[in-house]
């Protein structure tokens, strides 16, 4: 959700004087506190999302970045070249000052993550388990904590299973040396807080996900499925480029990065 708040910035720099409200699943609400851009948030369910057209910019102002327009050129359109942030600005007519996704940790959270991290090694490279989407999943994450141990690197595994809420997890990557993330929350979640991010990338282009992002600490590898037939980007049965072999995970292009590939980056960045 974080990618989104350019927008949001270019929603409020398109209107100055109307009341915007950012609607979202509840669970990701306290990701949008203190953001100056936005003037009320509302709990929303995306199965309503979804079943809305796209809301156009009329007082109040309904920021959303789930209709059927932007869906369809990031979801359906094969190689997209555009972001969902992106398309929404071209369609409001309004650019942000800047690409970077907006978050403040505040004092109290960065203490708590530095308790929560006492005592590891240094560097620490938060390192995302699994996405959401399965076809998104590195599969190799056990020899890639294997590599990055043996190059005398502190491993930090991030995922649901930590039990900690969104600004938690945001508080944690900020208090990392790097973070090592498929196409999934944590690499926006870096691009926020101003930690290093290696990406690793299979089905989607990081040239679309990252573009904005990138930096001599901010890097990705694409994986790719040499000889293969499949088509990327594919983001799931039915969608164009989709390949069935994948979907139900270990997506070959992901499969094919090297972890000590990996590591390498990992090291150049943390030198950046």
């Amino acid at each position: 959700m974080l990618c989104t708040t350019p927008a949001l910035r270019a929603a409020r720099l398109a209107r100055p004087n109307d009341k915007i409200i950012y609607m979202t699943d509840r669970k990701y609400l306290p990701l949008l506190e203190g953001n100056p851009n936005a003037d009320e948030l509302k709990a929303f369910s995306r199965n309503v999302f979804r079943r809305m057209g796209n809301l156009r910019l009329m007082p109040p102002v309904f920021f959303l970045l789930q209709g059927p327009e932007v869906r369809h050129e990031v979801e359906t359109r094969f190689n997209p070249t555009k972001s969902r942030a992106e398309i929404f600005c071209e369609i409001i007519g309004s650019r942000p000052d800047t690409w970077r996704p907006f978050y403040r940790v505040t004092e109290e959270e960065n203490l708590w993550a530095s308790k929560e991290l006492l005592g590891r090694r240094r560097p620490l490279i938060a390192v995302q388990r699994q996405s959401v989407a399965p076809v998104r999943t590195y599969p190799h994450v056990d020899r890639l904590v294997a590599g990055l141990h043996a190059s005398d690197l502190g491993v930090l595994l991030v995922d649901e299973e930590n039990g900690w809420t969104p600004r938690q997890l945001c508080a944690i990557i900020a208090n990392c040396d790097c973070v090592v993330s498929n196409d999934s929350a944590p690499v926006h979640i870096a691009a926020a807080v101003g930690t290093a991010c290696v990406g690793l990338f299979g089905p989607t282009n990081p040239l679309v996900v990252l573009k904005k992002y990138l930096a001599r600490n901010f890097v990705y590898i694409w994986g790719r499925a040499e000889g293969r037939s499949c088509q990327r980007p594919c983001y799931g049965s039915g969608t164009v480029g989709a390949d069935e072999v994948c979907n139900g995970g270990n997506a070959r292009c992901l499969a094919s990065i090297q972890p000590l590939d990996v590591v390498d980056k990992v090291k150049q960045v943390l030198e950046a």
